[in-house]
């Protein structure tokens, strides 16, 4: 009887012990994802849907793609130091491209007719159609998008306080050339009116 309790004993520690390591992972991923500064999806209970905000407060799914680059860029660019204040234009080409869902049906029907003078009549029905799956969004329908492009960035034009200084120009220049995979000659910094 003895043995036993003793088994039981050893048994419930290493599952106290199992139930206090999964009880502290639990708290540490809390803890890293609370203190992360990454873009935290936050869920707004009233109306059900999700928002994206930085750590400035920005609320981006307001936004078009063209403007949060352009808002994103400028955001990063005024950390830099000796920048000071800046504007920023970005050139796109063409615009966002959206995929949609197709739901494709294609049927072949054979009907072999045979008449009472012995002939013999054969109708071959084809049909091949697509259309747009359709998905419902509270009152309204909208198309269901499977994919998205966006559209590619062409040219960029920093406008900046600090760009008088050629060595933080190029900087800017090769940051931004190297963030958006674009040649250098398609950023251009210049310095801003005083």
């Amino acid at each position: 009887m003895e043995k036993i309790k003793q088994k039981i004993i050893k048994k419930s520690n290493k599952f106290t012990y199992m139930i206090i390591l999964i009880i502290i992972a639990g708290i540490m991923i809390f803890a890293v994802s609370y203190f992360n500064n990454s873009i935290p999806a936050l869920l707004d209970v009233s109306s059900g849907e999700v928002s994206q905000q930085n750590k400035y407060g920005v609320d981006y799914t307001q936004f078009s793609y063209e403007d949060k680059v352009k808002l994103e860029l400028k955001n990063i660019l005024s950390k830099v130091r000796g920048v000071g204040e800046v504007d920023v234009v970005i050139h796109f080409e063409g615009g966002e491209e959206r995929i949609p869902a197709l739901d494709s049906e294609k049927s072949n029907t054979v009907i072999e007719e045979r008449d009472s003078n012995g002939g013999n009549r054969v109708n071959n029905n084809n049909k091949d159609g697509t259309k747009v799956v359709m998905s419902n969004q509270g009152n309204s329908t909208e198309p269901l998008i499977l994919k998205t492009y966006n559209p590619k960035i062409v040219g960029i034009l920093i406008v900046a306080e600090g760009a008088d200084d050629n060595k933080l120009s190029y900087k800017l220049t090769k940051m931004v050339s190297s963030l958006y995979d674009i040649s250098e000659s398609k950023v251009n910094v210049i310095p801003m009116k005083e």
